[in-house]
């Protein structure tokens, strides 16, 4: 029976892919922060799920996770990690205190990097194929305005990655980036999106704020639905030759193909400078 450790499965994408993965026969073990989403969990999946409690920034708390992992998986080693924890850290970088900022990197990047640590030798000892997937995003790739640190952190994050899968490759073990666009999920409402009014609300950023505030919840409600991009990933995950890099975005062509690649930078920041600068 294949084995997947995802972080961050109380809400959203690592929700949908813990019960997707469970779905297909997999033994799924997952971390949340809170004892009352392990119980919640516990009783949506019973059987060949394991709830684990940690908070990503919590390197101490990481690590022990992974001895008792290992002391579930016995020998039989872990097949795929998915590094998914995340939070959005909003607001104009004018005004952004760089504390913010550390708090951001913190969760999306150096998390990544520490569960990666410390589940590899888990990886090491299963047998067959072993990943590694990073949950990064469209941003990763494109930088929007107001959403600067969460930009930053899944730019780095794409660097990381490449890396990482260049190194593993002496361990057989791959590396893929997850790159989602807007997906019906609470990232945008439970973090500081929702607060970008209150804490910058000085000239010009709150109007503009407000804004692209609306947009984004806009966006997230039009978003991917979180199941069907949880399906995928487990179709990734079984392939034997899996791209280096995915994208998920729905008008592909609007959303992806032509800012990304046939849009000048200028021309975007026009575009964008249109969208939430002008009244």
């Amino acid at each position: 029976m294949p084995s997947v450790f995802i972080t961050g499965c109380s809400t959203g994408i690592g929700y949908a892919c813990a019960k997707a993965f469970w779905e297909k026969g997999w033994q799924v073990l997952g971390s949340v922060r809170r004892g009352e989403d392990a119980d919640r969990l516990n009783k949506d999946f019973n059987e060949r799920f394991h709830p684990f409690l940690f908070d990503v920034t919590d390197g101490a708390a990481i690590e022990k996770a992974a001895g008792e992992a290992g002391q579930l998986l016995k020998d039989e080693g872990l097949n795929l990690l998915i590094n998914n924890a995340g939070v959005a850290v909003s607001g104009p970088l004018a005004l952004l205190p760089p504390e913010d900022l550390r708090y951001q990197f913190e969760v999306n990047l150096f998390g990544v990097l520490k569960t990666t640590q410390c589940f590899l030798p888990l990886l090491q000892q299963a047998t067959g194929k072993r990943k590694i997937m990073n949950i990064s995003s469209v941003s990763g790739k494109m930088g929007f305005p107001f959403v600067g640190p969460y930009v930053a952190s899944k730019h780095a994050l794409e660097g990381l990655s490449q890396s990482l899968r260049r190194e593993l490759m002496a361990l057989d073990i791959d590396v893929i980036l997850i790159a989602p666009g807007a997906v019906k999920t609470p990232i945008w409402e439970k973090d500081s999106a929702v607060k970008i009014p209150e804490k910058f609300d000085i000239a010009p950023w709150g109007a503009i704020a407000r804004r692209f505030q609306k947009e984004m919840l806009r966006n997230a409600a039009d978003g991917m639905e979180v199941d069907t991009l949880a399906r995928a990933l487990v179709r990734i995950a079984e392939k034997n030759k899996p791209k280096t890099r995915y994208t998920f975005v729905k008008r592909r062509l609007k959303s992806w193909i032509i800012p990304r690649y046939l849009l000048s930078d200028r021309m975007l920041d026009r575009l964008l400078h249109k969208k939430f600068f002008e009244e």
